[in-house]
């Protein structure tokens, strides 16, 4: 799936990360923000609406994780998983999860690469 401009939301139950993240977004052309969302299942009609490109997920969330979210999708977009725990890596190849950010970010350079990477996977 390679495009000019990629459609993408957040979602994520920390609002301070939710900021952080859509700043590093809001810096590359090519992504286009639609939505930040702190409530997964608030979340989950407007994303099989809208059916964004690309979608930032925390893995652990309020009511359901990352992962039931994602399963609970009728498309197929490039995920990209929020997490401080390493371990969950096994059961993301599970469920499709293309790549994983680490919380706290560690930067520009960590963003872009991994965003790239999982867009390269498409």
């Amino acid at each position: 799936m390679k495009k000019e401009t990629y459609s993408c939301v957040c979602i994520d139950d920390d609002r301070l990360f939710l900021e952080i993240l859509s700043k590093y977004i809001k810096n590359l052309d090519f992504l286009k923000l639609e939505a930040t969302f702190t409530n997964p299942m608030l979340a989950l009609n407007e994303v099989d609406q809208s059916k964004p490109d690309i979608i930032f997920i925390d893995i652990d969330l309020p009511e359901i994780n990352g992962f039931t979210f994602i399963d609970a999708l009728d498309y197929n977009p490039i995920v990209i998983m929020i997490t401080s725990h390493w371990e969950h890596a096994d059961t993301a190849a599970k469920h499709g999860i293309d790549a994983f950010i680490t919380k706290p970010l560690k930067g520009t350079e960590q963003f872009t690469d991994t965003l790239f990477n999982a867009i390269a996977k498409r």
